[in-house]
C-alpha cells in the first residue's frame, strides 16, 4: 500500500509512504528513491537478525548478496528500455485524453496524468514515431509535435 503525503522536510514535494519492506514494498522504494521521489518505507515486524524474540521467521542472508545484484540491474535494465522506447516514439501534442497525458500540461499542472481537458494543446502523449500528425482526432482536430493554443482550459 502507497499514500503519497506533504512534509515540512521537503517542502511542498509529496512523500511516498509505502507500508510493508518485504521484497515489493523494498523494491518499489528503491525505484522511487532513484526518481529523486522522497520515499518513507515503513514495516511492522522487527530486523529479524537484531530481534530474536519473535519466532517462526527467518531470513536467509545467503540470497541478500544476490537480490542487491538483482535490484541494481533492474536501473540499469529499466534505462536501457527507456532509452530504447523513448527512440521509437515522439512526444505527441493535443492527443491525450483528460487526466491520461504522459506530461506537461501547462501552468498550474505538475506532470503525468494532469490534463485537464481531452485533447488539451498543450499536454503531450508518447506515441509510435511517425503517427503523431496523421492521428484523426475528433472535431477535424490533429495531433502536433509542437505544443499547440487549441483546448487549453482557462487558469
Amino acid at each position: 500500500m502507497t499514500t503519497a503525503s506533504t512534509s515540512s522536510e521537503t517542502g511542498t514535494r509529496p512523500v511516498v509512504t509505502i507500508i510493508g519492506a518485504g521484497l515489493a514494498g523494498t523494491l518499489m522504494a528503491i525505484l522511487l528513491a532513484r526518481r529523486d521521489v522522497p520515499v518513507l518505507l515503513l514495516e511492522r515486524r522487527p530486523d529479524p537478525r537484531i530481534d530474536t524474540t519473535t519466532g517462526g521467521r527467518s531470513i536467509n542472508l545467503a540470497l541478500i548478496g544476490s537480490l542487491a545484484t538483482a535490484i541494481a540491474s533492474i536501473g540499469t535494465a529499466t534505462t536501457a528500455h527507456a532509452a530504447d522506447a523513448a527512440a521509437n516514439q515522439d512526444k505527441c501534442f493535443g492527443v491525450a485524453l483528460k487526466g491520461k497525458n504522459d506530461c506537461k500540461a501547462g501552468e498550474g499542472t505538475t506532470c503525468a496524468g494532469t490534463a485537464k481537458a481531452d485533447y488539451q494543446g498543450n499536454a503531450w502523449k508518447l506515441v509510435p514515431k511517425g503517427t503523431c500528425t496523421t492521428m484523426e482526432l475528433p472535431g477535424g482536430r490533429k495531433g502536433s509535435l509542437t505544443e499547440l493554443a487549441r483546448d487549453v482550459p482557462k487558469a
